[in-house]
């Protein structure tokens, strides 16, 4: 994925198949079947984090590395010029590959979709 942000492709992932044994339509604020644009991906000591935005804003990851968590500490948010926008966040890439389900990537010219990857292979 990093490739394609690189090149300034557009990418966005959704969940299809939320991981809650009560069958709400949210786990840990990821809501089911809502788009999440791909900001970006950073590397923190061993640590793969992927900035996402709901455009609906409001509902967002509430795990680890989420807004305003304890893993957040000034230093780091200075290193990483982090501040907490309402639908913005960060999330550990292992537990992207969890809960999201497809990932679309876009041209930004062209408007051509590219189906990247589905559940299992990301």
């Amino acid at each position: 994925m990093t490739s394609y942000l690189k090149k300034s492709f557009l990418i966005s992932c959704i969940n299809v198949d939320v991981h809650d044994k009560n069958n709400d339509s949210r786990y840990k604020g990821i809501l089911k079947n809502r788009t999440y644009s791909v900001i970006e991906i950073i590397e923190l000591d061993q640590i793969r984090l992927i900035r996402l935005r709901n455009s609906w804003g409001g509902e967002e990851w509430n795990g680890r590395w989420s807004n305003g968590s304890a893993e957040w500490t000034p230093q780091l948010m200075e290193q990483f010029n982090v501040e907490f926008v309402d639908g913005v966040f960060f999330m550990p890439f292992d537990d992207f590959v969890e809960i999201f389900t497809q990932i679309r990537t876009r041209k930004k010219k062209t408007g051509q979709e590219y189906f990247l990857v589905e559940k299992g292979k990301i």
